[in-house]
């Protein structure tokens, strides 16, 4: 949340009745009352995409007609579940992996974290989780999003608004537990926590250890580190999911081609070769084959971050490149030192390997390579003894790019997100 976004929650979480427009000018904005403006209808529809499940029908933040904006009112509407999503029925190849959250859930798993890079599906995996929850509980979750601007404190903020929890400075973590614990048995869903890697673990395992009856399912890039923090890695699509998905979406484009064993091979090929099994890379791929067709986006993806991008607002990133900034912009100095040299080596690779670079930093090589792991940017093939490691392409290219730019430029890259 922004500063002002922040004030607003702020306000009308202390609010029992709907504030008028008048007094969020004055009271929030510090306007004179004369002044007239439409900054608070801006900033509530900024609002309502963070903290509502479906911004476009609000169960939170609400306008009640004649009167002004309110945070979800004592006896007023609850959380609720957006609709099963159109595409609910070809969620390719991630159905042992719902099995497997459902199965955890139910064994007594109070915090399951969906671990995985950029774009692998980690939002799309957990709405699913929601949608076909029993539905004994369905309408008392809760769905956070968290963006990239967001803080410890504003994150508090919103979950304060959307469990209409009161309470200010020391007691407000009380009184949030408090308003956690009397909602009784739901799931409470925090997707995009990387960007507070740092900070969110010990709030979330106070959650854990102070309420019975709420579930955790956080989706991040990045490893949380919590005590009663349970990882749950989520691997690119299959070869066959990869296809499958391709050709799925492609045909949602306006493409059409034959089921044909030759043309699953092409797409086959293209999906978990080229674009590595990632979902976001393959349905960005997918909106580019009415007009190159399975041939021509072979040789465009040869420049992937040129191709891979839409102006589409649905997606959180609008370019696989923007999403990989994302990830970058977590690492701090050291890390993103090492991991331009662990670009030079080729997948897949051995500690050994690693230990051989020429890296001259205080911390030690193999603690480098296990942050890299938890930042989601190597993935290690545990089924070898010793293991071996693997670094994408995509995040290859974006680390060699950033590379030449800064090289044309004659400068270092920008500064580390967390100096």
């Amino acid at each position: 949340m922004t500063e002002m976004e922040h004030r607003l929650v702020s306000y009308l979480a202390q609010r029992a009745s709907p504030a008028p427009v008048d007094e969020l000018l004055r009271e929030v904005w510090g306007y004179h009352e004369r002044v007239r403006s439409r900054s608070p209808y801006v900033i509530i529809q900024r609002l309502r995409k963070k903290i509502e499940l479906e911004p476009s029908s609000p169960r939170h933040l609400l306008c009640i007609q004649g009167q002004g904006y309110v945070l979800r009112p004592k006896g007023g509407p609850t959380v609720e579940l957006p609709p099963p999503s159109p595409l609910a029925e070809d969620l390719v190849g991630r159905a042992e992996s719902l099995r497997s959250l459902h199965q955890a859930v139910e064994a007594g798993c109070r915090w399951l974290t969906i671990h995985a890079g950029a774009g692998v599906g980690k939002t799309r995996l957990a709405l699913e989780f929601l949608a076909t929850r029993p539905s004994m509980s369905v309408d008392r979750d809760v769905l956070l999003r968290l963006g990239p601007h967001d803080s410890h404190a504003t994150t508090l903020a919103s979950l304060h608004a959307v469990y209409a929890a009161t309470g200010s400075d020391a007691s407000g973590a009380n009184v949030l537990l408090k308003t956690i614990a009397e909602r009784g048995r739901h799931v409470l869903v925090i997707d995009g926590a990387e960007g507070l890697h740092a900070t969110l673990a010990p709030r979330l395992d106070r959650i854990v250890e102070s309420t019975r009856d709420v579930t955790l399912l956080v989706t991040s890039r990045v490893v949380l580190r919590g005590i009663h923090e349970t990882r749950f890695t989520l691997p690119p699509l299959d070869r066959a999911s990869a296809g499958r998905l391709l050709r799925s979406r492609g045909r949602r484009c306006g493409w059409e081609t034959r089921d044909e064993p030759a043309t699953t091979a092409r797409l086959e090929r293209l999906a978990h070769g080229n674009l590595e099994g990632n979902p976001l890379a393959i349905e960005l791929a997918a909106s580019r084959l009415p007009v190159l067709g399975l041939s021509g986006l072979a040789e465009a993806l040869k420049d992937r971050f040129r191709v891979l991008r839409t102006q589409a607002p649905s997606y959180r990133f609008n370019s696989l490149q923007a999403s990989l900034e994302w990830s970058w912009k977590l690492l701090d100095e050291g890390e993103r030192t090492f991991l331009k040299q662990i670009a030079l080596l080729n997948s897949p690779f051995t500690v050994a390997e690693v230990e051989a670079l020429p890296f001259d930093h205080e911390t030690w090589t193999i603690d480098m390579l296990q942050a890299m792991v938890n930042h989601s940017f190597v993935q290690p093939d545990q089924s070898a003894d010793p293991p071996k490691f693997r670094m994408l392409d995509s995040a290859r290219e974006f680390v060699s790019q950033r590379e030449e730019a800064a090289a044309r430029r004659g400068l270092d890259p920008e500064p580390s997100g967390n100096d």
